[in-house]
């Protein structure tokens, strides 16, 4: 299956990921599954326009984007570092010494660029 990632977004993408963990755990099928929640959020979304709640919108501001703009971020960042700390941890015979020093001084070199543009 042919997924176009043009219109794919970050909070999407921590979407399909999270959920993919999580059928992972379940032994479940994603693609199931993922049709079964979206299919689910298209009958939750019918029937807000039923009820009228986009009037309710006028009440989510600047705040409550930037909270979902920062939980992104953390999920982001939390998978980062667990990458990291997995080759780090890792099994040496699978992974040449320099790889988690390279990675760690990516992933560092980042997030000081990130800092210092914020």
């Amino acid at each position: 299956m042919l997924v176009s990632t043009a219109l794919i977004t970050g909070t999407t993408v921590v979407y399909m990921k999270l959920l993919f963990i999580w059928c992972k755990s379940l032994g479940a099928d994603f693609l199931p599954f993922y049709a079964a929640t979206g299919l689910w959020c298209a009958l939750c979304v019918i029937a807000a326009a039923a009820v009228d709640a986009a009037a309710l919108a006028r009440h989510a501001g600047r705040f409550t984007e930037e909270l979902l703009a920062a939980l992104v971020s953390f999920i982001f960042m939390y998978a980062a570092v667990v990458e990291v700390r997995g080759e780090a941890v890792g099994d040496a015979i699978e992974t040449p010494p320099d790889t988690f020093l390279k990675h760690l001084l990516l992933f560092l070199g980042t997030f000081a660029a990130a800092r210092q543009v914020t």
